[in-house]
């Protein structure tokens, strides 16, 4: 007699569907490796207040998410909450929304405001660019910011302060991943910056006859 813990990794998924009712949501089943078993998953979508919008979204995050089934995501291993099966660009438009608004209030100074969107501008550009962009906000992880910032010292070629810089933006915006409930964890803990001691100065010596003017 086969064990059912065994058949459960075989299949380790089922297509996921849309269940419409009082209540809108995706639902499929996923194998979960802490139980042994398979573990049904739901998502809401009653977000979204049109009902045509709401089935043509439907339509696409189950291709979505049936081809990062076929591709051997687990919902269970990479992601604990619904919220972050949050599409990257969304949760990204709408803290630059946050940022505004924070601009707007005084709370964030001009100078704060305007290197913000513009680290965020960045960001969206290099993930756009990638040979695979990240779809989903789970998958805004140590990994993919390790290799942003990579891309923004090496590729770039900026400055180890204002890597450190990006470093911090990340970080911001990590915390505002979790203190919303989007992510369990700021996927920034663990990366170092280089610190004040690589962050070099460049001084130019003036010519004497120069300082004569000058003075």
């Amino acid at each position: 007699m086969s064990n059912p813990s065994n058949t459960a990794q075989v299949i380790s998924f089922t297509p996921p569907k849309l269940y419409t009712g009082a209540r809108w949501y995706i639902g499929f089943y996923a194998y979960d490796p802490v139980s042994g078993k398979l573990k049904r998953k739901t998502i809401k979508i009653n977000r979204i207040a049109s009902i045509k919008e709401r089935r043509i979204y439907a339509q696409g995050l189950i291709k979505r998410i049936n081809q990062q089934l076929c591709d051997g995501w687990n919902p269970w291993i990479e992601a604990t909450n619904s919220e972050a099966f949050l599409l990257f660009n969304d949760v990204i438009d709408r803290y630059r929304r946050y940022i505004e608004r924070m601009f707007i209030s005084h709370t964030y100074r001009e100078e704060t405001y305007r290197a913000y969107i513009s680290y965020l501008k960045n960001l969206c550009e290099w993930n756009a660019s990638r040979t695979v962009p990240i779809t989903y906000i789970y998958q805004f992880d140590k990994r993919f910011i390790s290799a942003f910032l990579d891309y923004i010292y090496i590729d770039r070629e900026v400055s180890t302060q204002t890597r450190d810089n990006y470093l911090a933006f990340l970080r911001v915006l990590s915390s505002w991943l979790v203190q919303n409930g989007i992510l369990n964890e700021r996927p920034t803990d663990g990366i170092k910056s280089f610190g004040r001691r690589s962050h070099k100065k460049k001084r130019t010596v003036i010519p004497d006859n120069e300082m004569m003017r000058i003075y």
